[in-house]
């Protein structure tokens, strides 16, 4: 049985958190799908995690973004995909080589993967369109980017 909770009460996306980051500490973006991680707790949750994964500086939290459908769904009234809740954060990069093994463990992705593994699945008629095609809504996209990747980013 799924608890219901207050889209609320978990971590808001927050645009300007990674246009206004320390910009040699952090510069890689890494997501968590299917991940709630709500505001009251969030400090205590995220320092937790940082330390068992061997972090020795702060995580940079970017906040959550909600999915849309699929591609094959989106124009479908009562959608089954979409609406999953993923995590968007940042290692220090001073981090990144202590994390990059146990992270896997936690189902951390880095975000130009997540971008990648979704342009190489979709049909060759859609890549051109990637961004409209994609599950994540262009507040993503205006606010972090696609990665190092090359898509249809301007």
């Amino acid at each position: 049985m799924e608890e219901e909770f207050n889209e609320e009460d978990m971590v808001q996306w927050d645009p300007l958190i990674w246009e206004n980051r320390d910009l040699e500490n952090y510069s890689t973006v890494a997501v968590i799908p299917g991940c709630v991680v709500f505001q009251e707790e969030c400090e205590n949750t995220i320092d937790e995690f940082a330390k068992t994964l061997g972090c020795k500086h702060p995580i940079l939290i970017i906040g959550t973004a909600t999915t849309r459908p699929n591609v094959e769904e989106q124009d479908h009234p009562l959608p089954e995909s979409g609406g999953r809740h993923d995590f968007f954060f940042s290692f220090h990069n001073l981090d990144i080589m202590r994390v990059a093994v146990p992270r896997l463990a936690f189902g951390v992705r880095w975000w130009e993967d997540v971008v990648d593994n979704e342009w190489n699945n979709l049909p060759m008629t859609l890549k051109s369109e990637y961004r409209e095609n994609s599950i994540y809504a262009d507040y993503v996209f205006d606010s972090i980017g696609f990665g190092s990747g090359v898509y249809d980013e301007d």
